[in-house]
């Protein structure tokens, strides 16, 4: 048995917004990640240690709203057709964006990917204003005229 479910408009572009909102954030996540994992790889060795924590933090925090931007989609698939109870009946269909599950993961998609932005932000600063100390550099030079004596 197919169960065909007519939504108002108004659910319907809801529902679509939040699924292109999280598919949006999945995406941007993704294509910052793919940013700085291949233009700064070479260069990590002139990041201070602060540069790259703050760098680490928000490459996590960018693959956590990957994470929970799929478990909006899950959970909006997951309302629309919901598994079989214990009694083996199909229950109805919740069509709202406003169910506690759709709710809090994608809130939480969101908070996380403005979290990485910032700590972006921050390790952007960082490696622009702040370079790591070089090493001391010793003098090697070797001079031919130099004649060394040893101590007796």
């Amino acid at each position: 048995m197919v169960l065909k479910m007519k939504l108002a408009e108004n659910i319907q572009k809801a529902l679509d917004f939040v699924a292109d909102t999280a598919k949006q954030l999945i995406a941007l996540s993704a294509g910052i990640i793919t940013f700085i994992v291949t233009f700064l790889k070479d260069s990590v060795d002139q990041f201070t240690n602060t540069a790259k924590v703050l760098g680490l933090i928000s490459l996590l925090f960018y693959f956590f709203s990957i994470l929970f931007g799929f478990g909006v989609i899950g959970t909006l698939t997951g309302n629309l057709d919901p598994p079989f109870d214990k009694n083996g009946r199909k229950p109805n269909p919740t069509a709202t964006t406003q169910s506690r599950n759709v709710l809090w993961t994608s809130r939480l998609q969101q908070a996380l990917f403005l979290l990485a932005l910032l700590f972006s932000g921050c390790f952007g600063c960082n490696v622009l204003y702040y370079k790591k100390p070089e090493k001391e550099k010793r003098d090697t030079t070797i001079y031919r005229d130099t004649l060394i004596i040893p101590n007796k």
